[in-house]
């Protein structure tokens, strides 16, 4: 039978209760719970401090006098327990719960067990080997099956007990069991189920095995969850990225051309899929237990996995070596995106050495490749472009020199207002030729920024003043043009042909035409004469457009009316 119940107690007197619980119990060593810890009163203490080699102390109790008493903390129940049923019976007085009540059971000496033992062996727990009951029959269930019915029961309450979990990922192997018994006593009390309480005060064969195996099926598995994360756990989390192998390959290239560089933590924060102020995360599945790193220190570890080898697997490295116009391709795309943000969109950072040819030269590789990768894509290759597109154009003005004529596109407002500057000044041209103005569009805003020197345009002026441009009809003005017979029949923009290959105009001077062979992958830039590139013209019929038959006789020049300013966001 079960030797546990639940008796009605006061809370006005612990010595009385006590002394109520060990006239049931005269022969047992009473353990009282008060609050967190285990008091023993009288003799009973007399005898637990000698076994358990503490001092006694003394309390005083209402109604009672001073009492003699030493106390066990909760936590570490289980040992002195052991202990003192090396010699007594011990009776243990759980707090009482809501409803007043303590919840008592009684653990036998070992040697008392033992003695149990011998007689149920010799007549039977119920005396059956002496008076023969045919009910007694009915076979009743081993040891190893009544475990395998508790123990799932009792493993999944233990391992949510807070003290084992914190022992077992904070502390070492024998704390951690010490906490595991406490916690399966905890358990079985907690589970109200007389029979398991009963297997676990009467039968040390179950109870031994119960704390051996709950422990040996929980502490690796708790431990591994619950420790604190080590260098290989956070290594482990840097190896494997963002799931991108792809973006993998490109930090391996960026870090081995820029992993010194102060700007790398924010380029590996974009790369990784976050922010640099957004410090990274690592946790284990499952766990608690999270680890937080600065972008910082993240260039640092994986600049150092890479130095000794550890970043890439094996299988990586073979993808990583076999395929170079896979590898090159990676390359071009870091460095798009170093352009777009710690390279300040300076093409020098470029592969290709222009935005252009980078462009060119990744759609290129991408169609080539007979397995596309899974981290680019055509709209990704055109959206690099749209994006790195130069923002700003310098337009000129002469008063007898085409008017108003656009040059060149610059990546950063620096780069334009220099450019500007130097054509008001005359050192943008090989002749020296100086203009009367220029001004810096914003072509993704639509608007001019700054005016240098004589810029007759009165939307112009009226933006880069703040002011509101003037109507159509105030700006429009008659101006008289000149139509030319003998201006040349070509402009800039054109594809002529020399030399058998074609060449775009990029420039119409007063003395020299300059080209460009686009098919090179760095600009090279062709510089012909106005006199002398006729001829040349006529020798590829390709040509042959632009030169139509002369008129019989030479019209007078006509006057015509147009616009006095040309804004390239209108084109």
């Amino acid at each position: 039978m079960p030797e546990a119940e639940n008796v009605q107690t006061s809370s006005a007197s612990p010595v009385l209760d006590y002394n109520s619980i060990k006239e049931m119990h005269p022969d047992d060593i009473v353990l009282y719970q008060v609050g967190d810890f285990f008091e023993i009163y009288g003799e009973d203490a007399k005898q637990a401090a000698s076994l358990l080699d503490m001092n006694l102390t003394t309390r005083n109790i209402p109604g009672a006098g001073r009492v003699e008493m030493c106390g066990l903390p909760s936590h570490n129940l289980e040992m002195y327990v052991e202990k003192l049923r090396d010699k007594y019976d011990v009776t243990i007085a759980e707090a009482s719960d809501f409803r007043g009540e303590r919840h008592i059971y009684t653990l036998r000496s070992v040697d008392h067990e033992a003695a149990i033992d011998v007689q149920e062996t010799e007549f039977g727990a119920d005396g059956s080997n002496v008076f023969h009951d045919p009910a007694a029959d009915v076979t009743q269930p081993t040891v190893q099956e009544r475990l395998e019915h508790y123990r799932p029961v009792v493993m999944a309450a233990v391992s949510e007990d807070t003290a084992y979990r914190n022992a077992c990922g904070h502390s070492d192997w024998e704390n951690a069991e010490i906490e595991c018994n406490a916690a399966v006593r905890r358990a079985i009390l907690g589970s109200k189920d007389m029979e398991l309480i009963r297997l676990f005060s009467d039968m040390p064969e179950f109870r031994s095995r119960l704390h051996r195996e709950v422990f040996e099926r929980t502490y690796e598995r708790l431990h591994d969850l619950l420790r604190p994360l080590s260098q290989d756990d956070i290594d482990d989390a840097l190896r494997a990225w963002n799931g991108n192998i792809g973006s993998k390959h490109a930090v391996v290239r960026y870090m081995q051309q820029h992993g010194r560089e102060k700007e790398t933590a924010a380029w590996l924060a974009h790369e990784y899929g976050g922010k640099e102020g957004n410090n990274l995360f690592i946790v284990r599945a499952g766990s608690p237990e999270t680890a937080e790193l600065t972008w910082s220190k993240v260039q640092r570890r994986i600049a150092q996995l890479i130095r000794e080898d550890q970043f890439l697997t094996e299988q990586e490295k073979d993808v990583l070596e076999h395929n170079p116009d896979y590898r090159l391709l990676d390359r071009l795309r870091a460095d798009c995106e170093y352009f777009l943000g710690a390279g300040n969109r300076a093409e020098k950072h470029l592969w290709a050495g222009s935005v252009y040819a980078q462009i060119v030269k990744m759609r290129e590789l991408y169609d080539a490749l007979p397995q596309k990768p899974e981290w680019l894509t055509k709209e990704a290759i055109d959206d690099y472009a749209d994006r790195m597109a130069p923002q700003y154009q310098v337009v000129v003005y002469h008063h007898f020199e085409n008017g108003f004529d656009e040059k060149l596109d610059y990546q950063t407002l620096e780069e334009a207002e220099k450019a500007a500057q130097g054509y008001v000044d005359g050192t943008m041209e090989s002749d020296g030729f100086a203009y009367d103005g220029a001004a810096i569009y914003d072509l993704r805003e639509n608007r001019y920024l700054s005016i240098f020197g004589n810029y007759p345009d009165e939307k112009a002026q009226a933006q880069v003043e703040g002011r509101e441009p003037p109507t159509v009809l105030e700006q429009e003005a008659t101006v008289s043009i000149v139509h030319d017979s003998l201006a040349p029949p070509y402009k800039s923009g054109d594809t002529v042909y020399l030399d058998g290959k074609p060449f775009e105009i990029t420039e119409v001077g007063l003395f020299d035409v300059h080209l460009r062979d686009p098919s090179q992958a760095y600009p090279i830039f062709r510089v012909e004469s106005k006199e002398r590139l006729p001829a040349l013209l006529r020798r590829d019929e390709r040509n042959a457009h632009l030169f139509t038959p002369e008129a019989p006789a030479r019209e007078q020049p006509q006057p015509v009316t147009k616009p006095a300013a040309f804004y390239p966001a209108e084109k």
